[in-house]
């Protein structure tokens, strides 16, 4: 797993800034790596933290990471923007349709192989997806 030093130095050798606010929030992206987060809590998380940002601050470094390729944009169908590293492998998530908590799938072969089956079977090139599923998490049922 990479670190934020690691991803830290890269920036920096692109000739970008290391900020007090890019670095606690790549801190609590890779600390919540199994966990999309959406704008709402990041900024809640950080003010945790002791690091303050407003929230015009706090999607500056967002979109900036979204460039970057270090981050990426989770669509949900609560239609909030959750973030995570872009640095994992792809997977899929799980969400509480009544108190919004999201988790990771962890079967994810059996998901791979259903897309091979679906691409041989229908001759179709698959080049991406989007998989999510929705129900009830075990506080909620």
């Amino acid at each position: 797993m990479i670190s934020v030093q690691q991803i830290l130095q890269e920036l920096k050798q692109k000739g970008f800034r290391v900020t007090k606010i890019r670095t606690a929030l790549l801190s609590l992206l890779l600390h919540h790596n199994t966990v999309p987060l959406s704008a709402v809590e990041i900024r809640s998380q950080l003010k945790q933290k002791h690091t303050h940002a407003n929230k015009t601050t706090i999607y500056r470094e967002l979109h900036f990471l979204i460039e970057q390729k270090i981050i990426q944009e989770v669509p949900f169908k609560d239609k909030r923007k959750h973030f995570e590293l872009a640095l994992r492998e792809h997977h899929h998530h799980i969400q509480c349709k009544k108190c919004g908590w999201v988790g990771d799938v962890t079967r994810e072969k059996e998901i791979q192989s259903i897309e091979h089956y679906i691409a041989k079977k229908s001759k179709f090139l698959v080049t991406e997806h989007s998989l999510q599923f929705f129900g009830l998490c075990q506080q909620c049922q």
